[in-house]
């Protein structure tokens, strides 16, 4: 947990590079939400899952003051939406968590307009 929120702080504070267009943990990479994840499962859950549902949400916002269709959040329950996550690490320890929640997001459902 410590080594997360270091990352994340260096990451998120760093000016030199692009300015960051995320924050928080969707820019950790998959390798440490992996590790994150073993060394305490309930609250890397808990906490990376809330992150994947404001990320969804915000989406879904942006999209609706578009006029463009949104997602349905709700079709896929939420312990699938989890595993699909981990699984999704695990393969691409190299990927960003962010990446993962974009993937799962492009699955979801379009809602009726």
């Amino acid at each position: 947990m410590r080594r997360v929120m270091i990352a994340l702080i260096i990451l998120t504070g760093s000016a030199n590079a692009q300015m960051p267009v995320t924050a928080g943990l969707g820019i950790v990479p998959c390798a440490e939400f992996a590790e994150f994840y073993r060394r305490n499962p309930a609250v890397a859950e808990v906490q990376s899952f809330a992150w994947a549902q404001g990320y969804w949400s915000a989406i879904n916002e942006a999209v609706r003051s578009r006029g463009e269709p949104t997602r349905d959040l709700r079709v896929v329950p939420n312990p699938t939406k989890k595993q699909f996550l981990r699984s999704f690490c695990d393969k691409r320890p190299l990927a960003s968590y962010i990446e993962a929640v974009r993937e799962l997001y492009l699955t979801f459902p379009e809602n009726p307009r």
